[in-house]
């Protein structure tokens, strides 16, 4: 039905499919040890950014790690659907996280003031050297 509907046949729709079970000790998607793609640094309202308070939510027992200890990164699985701007079959083999998927979105999106960096990235997304996803994903002009 999300296919077949008249925003993804437009090319309105950007379709994201993410599969994450990456941990905080996997830096294979990592091009150098602890770069904005990789490990980020702590935030402002967060010191955990690779640990979900939310999962504590679904299991009682899970306990928050010690502060600085789940930076996040790893490598992860995403699926990417559009008819404007991505060719269907393609692979992409780029490092990526979670916040230059943020900052990808925020940018198509076109939010281009306020957020963390004034260029409207919010949070991690505004990290001056995160590298959003380039033509390797989004590659049908």
């Amino acid at each position: 039905m999300i296919f077949a509907s008249p925003a993804y046949q437009s090319g309105q729709m950007l379709v994201v499919l993410t599969f994450d079970e990456a941990d905080g000790t996997d830096a294979r998607a990592c091009e150098k040890p602890n770069q904005a793609n990789c490990r980020p640094a702590i935030g402002p309202n967060n010191d955990n950014p690779g640990y979900a308070p939310i999962s504590a939510l679904f299991n009682p027992e899970t306990k928050p790690p010690a502060p600085n200890t789940d930076l996040g990164g790893g490598q992860i699985g995403a699926v990417l659907s559009n008819k404007r701007f991505i060719k269907p079959g393609t692979v992409s083999r780029g490092s990526y996280n979670h916040f230059s998927a943020l900052r990808s979105y925020e940018d198509l999106l076109g939010i281009t003031d306020g957020g963390d960096d004034g260029l409207g990235h919010l949070g991690f997304a505004a990290a001056p050297e995160l590298r959003p996803f380039g033509p390797d994903v989004f590659n049908r002009r």
